[in-house]
């Protein structure tokens, strides 16, 4: 009788332990998607918080021509900074190697650049989510 009690009481821990731990699991979890989620309302919400009128109004009153002393063509430091400022909004939910990437493929510029041609204001009102492997989720936004 004492090995049957012994035995419910293991029984018992080992399951209150492995509830706590999924918890822990679906907590982590529910926070990686949230990250996700804001990573794509910030990437899909066009001009959000007026990211792109800020950036075009300091290009577009800037000279872009400017040499550096050894003569290679680059852009003035405030232009630099406008574009930094730009993708700062994205530090909190993607790495910088992501961030970078996006800078190499001028994305989300690109988008913005086409919506704001056609005056279109597009906000996301809703994404799901759909773990595809450890690392990575099918989305759709609406």
């Amino acid at each position: 009788m004492k090995k049957n009690e012994v035995l419910i009481v293991i029984a018992l821990t080992l399951m209150i332990i492995s509830i706590s731990f999924t918890a822990c699991q679906n907590r982590d979890a529910s926070s990686e998607e949230d990250t996700v989620k804001n990573f794509l309302n910030e990437f899909f919400s066009i001009n959000n918080r007026g990211r792109y009128d800020k950036l075009m109004e300091l290009t577009a009153i800037s000279d872009s021509s400017y040499s550096s002393p050894n003569g290679v063509s680059e852009l003035p430091e405030h232009i630099q900074k406008a574009y930094e400022d730009y993708y700062l909004p994205f530090a909190d939910t993607a790495s910088d190697s992501c961030i970078d990437n996006m800078q190499a493929g001028r994305l989300p510029i690109k988008y913005d650049a086409l919506f704001a041609e056609y005056a279109v204001n597009v906000e996301v009102d809703k994404i799901t989510l759909e773990s595809a492997n450890e690392n990575s989720y099918n989305f759709e936004v609406f």
